[in-house]
């Protein structure tokens, strides 16, 4: 954001919020500015009286933004909201009360903004990271501990994140490059993904948009190139898109050994698709040999699939075909110790 006006602040943080005619933006020391009514860049746009400082919290300002009549002040560990006070004097905004959160953004470049709800990287004096959302002034932490743990100590220096709604879902994207991970989040399912590149990476996507068509947009990392992006493309480039599921354990909720007599496999029958299927009785550390399902047919099953006392099952599909799988039904009988 620029403006020939001098008394436009200097060294603003990312974001911006327009409310009712001014634009707002916020300085690193949690200082909001507003602009005149509808314009920013003539002299005189900006001024040195229009200013109110978020300071419920000592700490700085990371992100601003908006969400629903409110402007938003992401800060290092809390959160602060303003309304449109219409005061006559200095700012417009006065502060929200009792709509304090205390937690902030850990790094401007992780919040996004998807129909007016704001996913971000967060963080509070604990200096705990997760991924939360604000959705209509109320905070909820949507990474679960899983995600928490992947987190945990990462390297955040380089941060990627963008958005993807297609198909009645809609994703929030994150990468963390030196930390060599992407995570992906499905708003709409509370649903957790890793997306890597071919060799398993982390995503190099920087951005996302969609043209004129309404075609969806991805923009490369090293060279700035544009990419499509459709739920009916199966391949990068010439290379099909591998889908890896891996379960987690399962032990039927008692120690004694199960005989897994069959698995039935749920989902859309497509001729010539097949899924690759192995297990661990190990917790992880070894792998049996794959075996194929073929879910072309009526009833994609397994049977003869051995005896565990606990048990996780890694699923892959690496065809230029449609996937989606529903459930995995189980047939088992408990033995003995």
């Amino acid at each position: 954001l620029n403006s020939i006006d001098s008394d436009f602040p200097a060294v603003v943080v990312k974001g911006f919020a327009y409310l009712n005619g001014p634009l707002y933006v916020m300085q690193s020391q949690a200082v909001i500015w507003g602009s005149a009514v509808n314009s920013v860049s003539v002299a005189g746009d900006w001024d040195p009286l229009n200013f109110i400082r978020a300071q419920i919290e000592p700490d700085q300002g990371v992100f601003m933004s908006k969400q629903l009549v409110y402007v938003v002040a992401l800060k290092q560990w809390s959160t602060e909201y303003f309304f449109d006070a219409g005061n006559a004097v200095g700012s417009p905004l006065g502060s929200v009360q009792g709509m304090k959160v205390h937690y902030g953004c850990a790094h401007g470049e992780s919040v996004q903004k998807i129909d007016d709800v704001l996913c971000f990287l967060s963080t509070n004096q604990t200096a705990s990271l997760q991924v939360s959302m604000l959705n209509q002034g109320a905070f909820k932490v949507v990474s679960t501990p899983s995600i928490d743990r992947l987190l945990n100590g990462i390297n955040t220096t380089t941060i990627y994140s963008w958005q993807l709604k297609m198909n009645g879902h809609s994703f929030y994207v994150i990468t963390f490059k030196e930390g060599n991970l992407t995570l992906a989040y499905d708003i709409v399912q509370d649903l957790w993904f890793q997306w890597t590149d071919a060799n398993g990476n982390y995503f190099p996507i920087v951005a996302s948009s969609y043209d004129s068509q309404q075609r969806h947009l991805l923009q490369h990392e090293s060279n700035g190139d544009l990419y499509y992006i459709a739920s009916t493309t199966y391949k990068d480039l010439d290379t099909p898109i591998v889908v890896d599921i891996i379960t987690p354990t399962f032990d039927g909720d008692t120690y004694r050994r199960k005989q897994l007599n069959a698995m039935k496999f749920v989902g859309d029958q497509v001729e010539g698709s097949i899924l690759k299927v192995r297990r661990t009785d190990d917790d992880y550390i070894t792998w049996s040999q794959w075996r194929e399902v073929d879910l072309g047919v009526k009833t994609p099953m397994l049977t003869n699939c051995g005896t565990f006392k606990k048990r996780a099952y890694h699923l892959r599909h690496e065809q230029d075909l449609p996937l989606r799988l529903r459930a995995i039904e189980v047939q088992y009988d408990v033995g003995t110790l």
